[in-house]
């Protein structure tokens, strides 16, 4: 796996140039966020943000089931970055893929 960790002081401008960076990778395209909390009063901007998620990433998870969630497709949710990444390792560890963590996603767990 290669894992983006782009989850510190994330904001609308960096999330969408990780979603940018990510598009470059020729494998499985993976997500896990809790949406952009600073856009939480923006419908338009979360539409925008979620229709890039949508159009860049192969599979979806969200956390806490952000505000975003309307606007994404197809998505998994779950109630902490620790029970996502587990769902991953436990489903996904022999796929090559790209893994990008946005916003306010405690690494710990990656340990």
């Amino acid at each position: 796996w290669t894992i983006i960790d782009d989850s510190y002081n994330a904001n609308y401008v960096g999330f969408n140039n990780a979603l940018d960076e990510i598009k470059k990778y020729g494998c499985y395209k993976v997500i896990i966020t809790p949406g952009v909390i600073e856009q939480i009063n923006d419908s338009s901007l979360e539409l925008s943000l979620a229709n890039k998620i949508n159009s860049t990433c192969d599979l979806i998870i969200l956390i806490d089931n952000p505000p975003i969630s309307k606007y994404i497709d197809d998505k998994l949710s779950f109630n902490s970055f620790k029970d996502a990444y587990t769902y991953l390792k436990e489903n996904y560890i022999d796929k090559e893929l790209v893994l990008l963590i946005e916003n306010d996603v405690p690494d710990i767990y990656l340990r």
